[in-house]
């Protein structure tokens, strides 16, 4: 399926539900599939701002995930949610009372096909809002942030020497957009220049994955990855317990804690290079 035709029923049915140009959008699709990327690309073309969902370990931090925070903020819940089910039991189905309650309506991959495969003319400047995401609440109070659809383009295009994408690179996206950062060196810059992509969600904890060791590092080998995101340490060392090295160096962007000499041992034995940023 071309994602231009998939970007196109979206904006069908947004256009049909009455999405108007800077309404919220949130993503609730967790695997990086052809329906989650096309969905991001038609909110992009409506000038719809989207909203990077997390999810709540516990039903206590509810009232505290980004979505939530919108609306006793005085803000404004999401307009809309496009979900395919996918979370509908994740964290004992707190994610799917998560987007019900915080959103006016949701979309579905099934809705979007039901429509025509007409093309909807818009017309968005470059400095239109796109992407909402907040601060980490780790100095003060979690802040609401948003940045330009012209200020993703600069950051994405920045981060494809960055993070090493070529033409020939085989990226594998692993984590959904919930972070900005899956976005901005991840999805959007291999986009602008890679041409091969798969798509197998990795985890945030080794309990939770739906996929063994063994089968995600075939897959690595069997389609020379060269690009992909790895969440944490403890994934890291998860996937790495088979022992396995590498054909292809693999391109390992992380996140989030210091990485000292083992890291440098782990690059040298199994072929892989390490990218790090925010946090390192």
């Amino acid at each position: 399926v071309k994602i231009d035709y998939l970007i196109n029923r979206w904006k069908q049915l947004l256009h049909k539900r009455g999405a108007a140009q800077g309404d919220l959008v949130a993503i609730a699709i967790l695997n990086v599939n052809v329906w989650h990327v096309s969905a991001l690309f038609a909110c992009a073309e409506m000038g719809l701002r989207v909203l990077l969902l997390d999810a709540p370990a516990h039903k206590d931090r509810l009232p505290y995930t980004k979505i939530a925070r919108l609306r006793p903020a005085g803000i404004e819940p999401a307009r809309f949610c496009i979900d395919d089910g996918s979370g509908r039991t994740l964290y004992d189905g707190l994610h799917q009372k998560m987007i019900t309650q915080y959103s006016d309506e949701i979309l579905t991959p099934k809705d979007a096909s039901d429509q025509p495969n007409q093309n909807i003319d818009t017309d968005v400047s470059p400095d239109t809002p796109f992407l909402v995401s907040s601060t980490s609440g780790t100095t003060k109070f979690s802040r609401k942030i948003e940045f330009t659809q012209q200020e993703v383009y600069e950051m994405s295009e920045r981060n494809i020497d960055i993070f090493r994408f070529k033409k020939e690179s085989t990226v594998l996206h692993t984590k959904n957009m919930h972070h900005a950062s899956a976005m901005i060196t991840d999805l959007i810059p291999s986009l602008m220049v890679s041409d091969r992509h798969y798509s197998m969600t990795l985890a945030d904890r080794n309990d939770w994955h739906p996929r063994n060791v063994m089968e995600i590092n075939r897959f690595i080998v069997k389609h020379r990855v060269t690009h992909m995101i790895v969440p944490n340490r403890d994934v890291l060392k998860w996937l790495l317990s088979m022992n396995v090295r590498y054909l292809y160096t693999v391109n390992m962007n992380m996140s989030g804690f210091t990485m000292g000499r083992e890291f440098v041992e782990m690059a040298e034995k199994h072929n892989i290079r390490f990218i790090q940023h925010y946090g390192s």
